[in-house]
């Protein structure tokens, strides 16, 4: 053989060992939270405020509220509490978030609240106020575009509740009771998601009971009920369905992108020693 004259198959080896290498590096780095596109909604305003960490006692508050923003941005970046209302607008809340490496902003006067304006931020914390009429439009296009939101329902600030965030919520497969469900005290969590892990108990008041109809949403992704008082939703939260993978396919395809490249790599080196001897 001419050294000259590559064989087709080594002239392709770059091009497979870098879906190798892509495919490895993102089976491998994907993370189990949504990471933007994803919304919480909590039934309840008092979760997050400064009583709500006093009675939910340890660091049950602190916990939830770091695993909501992650799920939200991803682990990182700014963050704006975009209200007034106690339930997220304690001190609590802001220290939890700026000592976990978050860029935290209070704005309670609502501006700019555009699309333009939300994009600043990978997440918005919101309860207890009303928004500018196009509000649903500028989230909407704010989670699909990536942006995460967290609402904090059953404040008693907004009538009727339920329905003011429906406008928002139905779209994305959740939903909210129109009706304060009489819940109150510390509540045991029981769930699996990356949301609530480590949480033990949370400390609610009167909130608005959270649903999941995944079957009547628009948008593409995953809607749940991830804790519950009886058959009352607590906490609900949606993500897009790519964001968030079960960990069988992640490993399948950690493993398959390894073997492409271990053979990939067996074949370069043969393929190479092959022209050198020519």
């Amino acid at each position: 053989m001419n050294k000259n004259s590559l064989p087709f198959f080594s002239l392709i080896q770059p091009a497979r060992l870098g879906l190798a290498f892509v495919g490895a590096a993102v089976a491998c780095c994907t993370s189990v939270y949504g990471g933007g596109g994803a919304i919480v909604v909590d039934n309840d305003e008092w979760t997050l405020s400064d009583s709500g960490y006093a009675n939910a006692g340890g660091n049950n508050a602190a916990t939830y509220a770091l695993n909501a923003a992650s799920f939200l941005t991803g682990g990182s970046g700014s963050i704006l509490i975009d209200s007034g209302n106690f339930g997220l607008a304690g001190n609590d809340l802001f220290s939890t978030l700026t000592t976990g490496g978050y860029s935290v902003t209070e704005n309670p006067g609502f501006t700019p609240f555009t699309l333009a304006g939300l994009s600043a931020y990978k997440a918005v914390f919101l309860g207890g106020n009303y928004l500018p009429l196009d509000y649903v439009s500028v989230l909407t296009a704010y989670v699909n575009a990536g942006g995460g939101v967290y609402i904090a329902e059953g404040t008693g600030d907004i009538s009727p509740e339920g329905q003011y965030w429906n406008s928002f919520l139905n779209p994305f497969g959740l939903t909210t009771g129109p009706d304060y469900n009489g819940i109150g005290g510390n509540i045991a969590v029981v769930s699996s998601s990356p949301v609530l892990a480590g949480v033990n108990q949370l400390f609610y008041d009167n909130g608005d009971t959270v649903y999941a109809s995944p079957g009547t949403q628009i948008y593409s992704g995953t809607a749940e009920v991830i804790t519950y008082a009886g058959d009352a939703g607590l906490i609900g939260t949606y993500s897009p369905s790519a964001s968030v993978p079960d960990e069988t396919s992640t490993l399948f395809l950690t493993g398959l992108s390894l073997a492409l490249l271990g053979f990939g790599m067996r074949h370069f080196r043969r393929s190479s020693s092959k022209v050198v001897r020519a």
